[in-house]
């Protein structure tokens, strides 16, 4: 069992959770959950707490997931403060900003444009019709917790239609009047989402700047965590997977392009994550739809690092964490299966540490609640082969 999954272990068992499944039979649903949305042989579902293992064992179980949180995985995957204004830039300098040929033709009129990400200036006149209307056919902001209004099947955040967008542009503050702002959870106060948005459809009536697809209709989803928590709420591979899955029902028959502008360093890097299958089979799910990933703003972040352990031999790393860093963080180890070897983690002066072989757990806390990979700034991780 995943590290993640046995973190839900804990609490109460009635609790309902949210996870991801891969099916051994697409058509067999196990008993104990309730599916939320499916690609092929991939699913969301939610099931109590405590029937986590009865779940897991069942066979038409491959496999059971956690949603792993973004404070560890996906986050915005631009980087704004490089941006230059197009204002004022030389012929010779505004190539760099063009993001479509002169000679295209086509304009994506008939397509649904998907976006999912965090921070959507929904009044944005890239984003509005010639009479003022609005271009986008659906926001869905998955922060807000269930209501009447939180669409089904998913059961949380609050989908806001054209209409409301339309009456929102008719008020004196669009932002107030429907209960969205584009810069209250963003990273930075910035409006990601709007960025990233403009350059795949933007008409060019806010910014000078046309994007790639001008005539599409839009589909904004504001990712979040299931549980909306304060420790990551950038969004997790479930809220991701269902945030796809409402696109493409949006579209109904209508082909589909879904921007993902969001990167992670964790897991295989080889595509055979449950969160990457699902969205594999998304795009086997129907003809004419395409997801379009950003490439990573991670070449000099300095997050990985490889080594040889030798039989009996130790290694240590030393591994940092600013004190005030609130959302959780991850040390991955990657090895060959047929390798044994214990991970012992202690603090600099050595108050705090914790032992642990493979297939064991431990935990470490440091007088306030227990964090699950945070654990202190400057922890040592000893390897012994």
């Amino acid at each position: 069992m995943d590290p993640e999954l046995w973190e839900l272990l804990e609490g109460d068992s009635e609790d309902e959770i949210a996870a991801i499944v891969r099916l051994g039979q697409a058509s067999v649903v196990p008993k104990g959950v309730r599916l939320v949305a499916q690609f092929g042989d991939i699913g969301t579902i939610r099931m109590k707490r405590g029937d986590i293992q009865e779940v897991r064992a069942q066979e038409s179980v491959t496999s059971l997931k956690a949603p792993e949180p973004s404070g560890f995985g996906l986050a915005p995957d631009l980087e704004l403060d490089r941006i230059e204004p197009a204002e004022g830039l030389s012929d010779a300098e505004r190539w760099i900003y063009e993001r479509r040929p002169p000679s295209l033709p086509e304009t994506g009129r008939g397509v649904v444009c998907g976006v999912v990400d965090w921070g959507f200036d929904f009044a944005h006149l890239d984003f509005r019709q010639e009479d003022g209307r609005t271009r986008i056919l659906a926001l869905w902001d998955q922060r807000q917790p269930p209501s009447p209004r939180s669409p089904q099947p998913y059961g949380y955040g609050i989908v806001y239609t054209a209409e409301d967008i339309n009456h929102a542009l008719a008020a004196e503050d669009p932002y107030a009047a429907l209960g969205y702002h584009p810069a209250d959870a963003d990273i930075g106060g910035r409006t990601h989402g709007t960025h990233v948005a403009s350059i795949a459809a933007g008409n060019g009536r806010g910014c000078g700047l046309t994007g790639v697809a001008p005539g599409a209709d839009l589909v904004f989803v504001h990712l979040s965590t299931w549980d909306r928590t304060e420790l990551a709420k950038l969004g997790d591979c479930v809220t991701l997977l269902e945030a796809v899955h409402f696109i493409v029902r949006t579209a109904d028959k209508r082909p589909w392009v879904i921007n993902l502008s969001m990167g992670r360093h964790g897991e295989h890097h080889d595509g055979l994550t449950p969160a990457e299958q699902g969205l594999d089979a998304a795009l086997r799910s129907a003809p004419g739809g395409c997801i379009v990933l950003s490439c990573g703003n991670y070449f000099h972040r300095r997050i990985h690092a490889s080594g040889q352990l030798r039989p009996a031999e130790k290694r240590t790393l030393v591994w940092e964490i600013e004190d005030a860093d609130i959302p959780p963080n991850k040390l991955e180890v990657w090895y060959e299966g047929r390798d044994v070897f214990d991970v012992e983690i202690r603090s600099p002066d050595g108050s705090i540490s914790a032992r642990a072989a493979l297939g064991e757990r431990a935990s470490l806390n440091r007088g306030r609640p227990r964090h699950r990979h945070c654990l202190s700034p400057g922890f040592r991780t000893e390897y012994a082969g």
